[in-house]
């Protein structure tokens, strides 16, 4: 019975308008450092939202 393992890394701070075919260039090339492939990508952008007065 193989042992499989996962880890999760996070990127912050990345700018709202870098490509997404960027940001999966970075996270593979930071996977070909390490041993262990590169399950997934998920991306989440997030924004504040404020009234106009």
């Amino acid at each position: 019975m193989a042992i499989r393992f996962f880890a999760i890394r996070a990127l912050s701070n990345v700018k709202t308008d870098v490509l997404d075919q960027n940001i999966f260039d970075v996270a593979q090339t930071l996977a070909n450092l390490q041993e262990h492939i590169l399950a997934g990508l998920l991306r989440i952008d997030t924004a504040r939202l404020e009234e106009v007065i």
